[in-house]
């Protein structure tokens, strides 16, 4: 007996129980990666009772597994959307056919209809998000403009997904520290395969930033003397860097870009990079790191504006130090092309 007969028969027993059905999708169809079944089960088991508020409960876990919370962040950044939107216009005043990468909500795409694309392809590689984004686009009337394909656009095939290259690729798989949703590796390939020759890239080019910082709100990220027992031991696993809000954070000197990703051109900095900041003085517990993206066109879009609600900072903590306003501090930054390091040198 196959794994799937055995499944089936496990469901045709549980038929009738809707608790025992829904768990059984939680845990043993999610802890076999069978993610899409998972969900099949829970709308089931929803469509036959849409009124039950504990059915309903149990279900929602399921059904968002594996689905991010910055979904529900990201659209609410309305400054974002109106600078995307009018690099979209500048790109597309002769229409043309439009590649979304990572199609998340699918506003980028409908965005792109709306400024005048005559087609375009979203790629989502995320099955369930890739079904909620059809349901968009049919809900707001441009299904016949807008095509969605669950597949990662390194796996999108011309004249199969596509019926030709795209004239505008406008990419979204981003991090709060640019790279690690495998942008790189994407943009590349879309270039290479992908689009027409000088297709405009959405964002062409953005600079990981830098500058001192103190964190004043901190959050306990050492362990020290507990009930009057030394835990420090404990420091040892203690995250390098981690995620923090504009209002959070002291900025304790200008910024400066550490590494600067030229996407059009596929020109990308050095693995290793350095800055000196010129500390504007007060205590320095560590070093901020954000975003400045250039659509094009002259329009900018930078993580840390205050409106800026679709990335974090990211704060790499230092051992402390007091600084005196004009004093040059030296910061060293690496990256592999995928994750991102920062530190103060010795001085």
């Amino acid at each position: 007996m196959t794994s799937d007969d055995t499944t089936d028969l496990l469901l045709s027993r549980l038929e009738g129980n809707p608790v025992a059905l829904l768990n059984f999708a939680r845990t043993f169809l999610l802890a076999k990666g069978r993610e899409r079944e998972a969900r099949e089960v829970c709308e089931r088991v929803l469509a036959a009772s849409p009124h039950d508020p504990e059915l309903a409960a149990l279900a929602r876990s399921v059904i968002g597994h594996g689905i991010g919370s910055w979904y529900f962040t990201m659209v609410q950044d309305v400054n974002r959307h109106a600078l995307y939107e009018r690099a979209l216009k500048a790109a597309l005043v002769k229409g043309g056919r439009v590649l979304d990468i990572g199609a998340g909500t699918g506003l980028f795409a409908m965005l792109a209809a709306r400024c005048g694309a005559d087609e375009v392809i979203a790629c989502e590689q995320n099955p369930a998000i890739a079904d909620a984004v059809r349901d968009t686009v049919a809900a707001n009337g441009l299904s016949d403009r807008v095509k969605v394909v669950a597949k990662l656009s390194t796996d999108l095939q011309l004249g199969v997904d596509m019926q030709g290259p795209a004239d505008v690729v406008i990419w979204d798989n981003l991090a709060n520290n640019l790279i690690a949703q495998g942008a790189t590796k994407a943009v590349d390939d879309a270039k290479r395969r992908l689009a027409v020759p000088a297709a405009p890239f959405i964002p062409s080019r953005a600079e990981i930033m830098l500058a001192l910082a103190h964190d004043l709100k901190p959050e306990n990220r050492q362990m020290m003397i507990v009930d009057g027992f030394d835990l420090s031991a404990f420091n040892r696993f203690a995250p390098s860097g981690y995620t923090k809000q504009q209002p959070s954070v002291a900025l304790r000197s200008e910024s400066r870009t550490i590494f600067d990703f030229d996407f059009q051109s596929g020109s990308y900095p050095p693995e290793r990079g350095a800055v000196s900041l010129t500390a504007s003085g007060g205590q320095v517990d560590g070093l901020i790191q954000w975003v400045r993206f250039h659509l094009g066109h002259g329009i900018v879009y930078d993580t840390l504006d205050e409106t800026a609600h679709a990335f974090g900072l990211e704060f790499h903590g230092v051992t402390p130090i007091d600084t005196v306003p004009g004093q040059a501090i030296e910061a060293g930054g690496r990256h592999d092309g995928q994750s991102t390091w920062f530190w103060l040198e010795r001085r």
